[in-house]
């Protein structure tokens, strides 16, 4: 699979760029609890939409934690970009 995050994992996670870990892990489980899917209770539509939601969120987060990864978009053109 494509380990490339596409977009601005930032954004996806609404955190600012000199955020901290802590402060990345928190926003990742806040908006974990407000898009996972079992919130959807029955309905098949929003929990298709809730599903992928969350996976850019579980997508945005993994770049995030990860010290060489963050280190690596944050030097990337997107990353001098945002």
């Amino acid at each position: 699979p494509d380990q490339r995050f596409r977009g601005d994992p930032y954004a996806a996670l609404e955190v600012r760029y000199d955020a901290t870990d802590a402060q990345v892990k928190r926003r990742w489980r806040e908006l974990a609890r407000e898009h996972h899917p079992d919130r959807a209770a029955g309905d098949a539509d929003a929990a298709a939409a809730l599903t992928a939601r969350m996976a850019r969120i579980n997508a945005a987060y993994d770049v995030l934690r990860d010290p060489v990864r963050r280190a690596a978009y944050d030097g990337s053109p997107a990353g001098r970009r945002a």
